[in-house]
């Protein structure tokens, strides 16, 4: 049994594989609504100074009657340390609410206890009830626990909930015994089956051009890390579907030219932006899907036109597509019904959908054809386009022409890889980050570049990380280091300042 100490008393514990658990039911809630219609009820009433008021046929005074609110919309929020990992459906007005809703959760969180939340939904959003603590200890022996328990902080003290729950650890699932590579075992509840022959590829940059000058990465056996190239893999991989090429992303530019620099021979189609590739492979058959986040910002109708808050292309794009064989939706963010409205509205304007990917068949052996998946921080837009050197101003007007913008897997040679970008070398202390030798070469790096930077003449960087100009006093006040208040070239005070157009949830 791992265990992690957290503080001076409280010992963290690995609960690690199947959590089956069923949430049943609860009894007695309080009405909130009601606590708080007499808070408010109070607070008008130290205004006025009584609760009471003059009856229009007599000179005395009689009780107001106040018409009672009885409801709760109760449901459950399970925690483990500070994750949500299971929450029940809202049950709308009821004291004495019946879920009977089972909960298959896989855990790896080191956590004192299982916090189980019972809540009450509003349009305001949500208030605690009360809470159940039940001990990690106790979770991790794999017993069923089966039980009514005391929700505790509730305004009631008769207030329960029935739970049954049963933890099994990885060591015992024969189904992990010998490994998932081993090809015997499987993910369980997985939509998708688990496969052999897969391979991955790493990539850090949109492009590394052959000539690179940033060090090289030793591997194994004499072996070299060989740093790849997304984009121009991306606009090969398309420009060989056969069947399906779909892109999701939060934004897609139609303009975008995915290869500048080309290592290889131009395929079939020639020089294209990546609209007219898709354009191109849609008039072959093939069928191409684009899922494009919809800014509700952005307009382009009845002779109104705006880019959008985050200047995302969306409109252009689908604008351009219209027309084609290309399906091109854009999908905007809705806040989940289980949220209150004023949050609903919140997650709708300020939140993106931030999945990216993009899939496509290529060629597999023999006749056969396979899914090729590229996934993770893949922006196909402008201001995108970066190589390990970041060439922008050096190449302006030629790489980079009309592209800019202003507005996990542990492998050694791709996480070396990172530090020679980052840094401009490597170097053997760069194997365990987290050791003090490590931490005060960034640091001395860092700080070295902030002068460099700052200095009246031009000064070629180490790498391109940079100090951040400000100091921490013993008191954790921060302020910006002396005579260095504001950003030397674009201007901008170094500590920020306080935006009346944007909220805080974009800018902190």
């Amino acid at each position: 049994m791992a265990e992690l100490k957290f503080g001076s008393n409280q010992h963290a514990i690995y609960l690690h594989r199947d959590l089956e658990l069923k949430i049943v039911e609860a009894q007695h809630l309080p009405n909130l609504s009601l606590l708080n219609i007499r808070q408010l009820r109070r607070c008008f009433a130290a205004c006025i100074g009584s609760d009471t008021i003059e009856s229009p046929h007599t000179s005395t005074y009689a009780p107001r009657k106040h018409k009672v609110v009885d409801f709760c919309n109760p449901y459950v929020k399970v925690l483990a340390s500070t994750v949500t990992v299971a929450r029940t459906r809202v049950i709308k007005n009821t004291f004495n609410p019946k879920w009977n809703q089972r909960f298959h959760i896989p855990l790896a969180h080191p956590v004192t206890s299982l916090t189980f939340q019972v809540k009450d939904d509003d349009i305001f959003g949500s208030e605690v009830i009360g809470t159940v603590d039940i001990k990690a200890s106790r979770i991790i022996t794999g017993e069923l626990i089966s039980d009514w328990f005391s929700i505790l902080g509730s305004s009631k003290t008769d207030t329960k909930i029935y739970l049954v729950l049963q933890f099994t650890p990885f060591e015992k699932n024969p189904r992990y015994n010998q490994g998932i590579a081993s090809g015997t075992g499987s993910v369980a509840r997985t939509y998708f089956p688990l496969r052999q022959g897969c391979s991955l590829r790493l990539y850090q940059d949109a492009h590394v051009r052959d000539e690179s000058s940033i060090p090289k990465i030793e591997l194994d056996g004499g072996k070299v890390y060989r740093r790849e190239k997304c984009w121009e893999d991306i606009y090969y991989a398309i420009s060989e579907a056969h069947h399906l090429v779909y892109i999701v992303g939060w934004s897609v530019y139609h303009k975008v030219r995915l290869v500048r620099e080309t290592t290889r021979p131009l395929p079939p189609g020639g020089d294209l932006t990546l609209a007219e590739m898709l354009k191109y492979k849609s008039e072959e058959g093939v069928r191409v899907l684009l899922l494009i986040w919809d800014d509700k910002t952005s307009r382009d109708k009845f002779g109104i036109k705006t880019p959008g808050m985050m200047q995302t292309h969306d409109e252009e794009i689908k604008k351009f597509f219209k027309h084609s064989s290309v399906i091109c939706v854009l999908a905007p963010r809705y806040g989940s019904s289980k949220l209150g409205y004023f949050k609903q509205q919140v997650v709708g304007n300020l939140f993106t959908h931030h999945q990216k990917c993009v899939l496509v068949d290529t060629q597999a052996s023999g006749n056969y054809r396979k899914i090729t998946a590229f996934l993770g921080g893949i922006d196909l837009r402008d201001g995108r386009y970066d190589t390990p050197e970041h060439r922008l101003f050096r190449d302006f007007n030629t790489v980079f022409e009309n592209d800019y913008h202003n507005s996990t897997f542990p492998v050694y040679g791709y996480r070396m890889s990172l530090w020679a970008e980052h840094l401009g070398m490597v170097d053997t202390c760069f194997k365990k980050p987290e050791s003090m030798e490590c931490v005060q070469m960034v640091n001395e790096i860092a700080k070295d570049n902030w002068k460099r930077y700052t200095d009246a003449n031009f000064m070629l960087l180490q790498g391109h990380l940079l100090k951040y100009p400000v100091q921490v006093d013993e008191n954790g006040v921060v302020s910006p280091l002396p005579g260095q208040e504001n950003f030397p070239d674009v201007g901008g005070k170094v500590l920020g300042a306080f935006s009346a157009a944007l909220p805080d949830t974009l800018t902190t």
